[in-house]
């Protein structure tokens, strides 16, 4: 897989989710731009399966990435669901770059999710 193949795998996954509503305040995020626009990310995405290692998980732990709603509830936007041959295929070139580019797991998915914001961020709303 290519970077662009990932970009594009990550960011179909992370649109599938909505909308979404915060449990919360029952704010309604229509669409993943929408989401980006009105919350703020909270500390690093973790790559669970990753950090320990597991690069061909049965029962995979999965991705998370948290973001507060102007409310001050915690979101997250998650790997599950995500078909096990697509996750496995995500983490053999997780794995592949982590060490082409001297980077931890964490670091990796980190870039991912800024190039995903930058990206979606930067496309006009219809």
């Amino acid at each position: 897989m290519s970077e662009a193949e990932v970009v594009e795998a990550m960011r179909r996954h992370l649109e599938g989710q909505f909308p979404l509503t915060c449990p919360f305040c029952q704010h309604r995020y229509a669409t993943l731009r929408d989401y980006l626009q009105n919350t703020k990310h909270q500390g690093d995405a973790i790559p669970y399966d990753a950090e320990l290692g597991r690069w061909r998980p049965l029962r995979p732990i999965g991705t998370v990435t948290l973001a507060n709603c102007p409310c001050g509830n915690t979101l997250g936007l998650t790997s599950e669901g995500m078909p096990l041959l697509q996750l496995w295929k995500l983490l053999h070139w997780a794995r592949n770059e982590t060490k082409k580019r001297q980077q931890t797991p964490r670091e990796l998915l980190n870039y991912l999710r800024e190039v995903i914001c930058t990206q979606v961020l930067a496309k006009p709303e219809r």
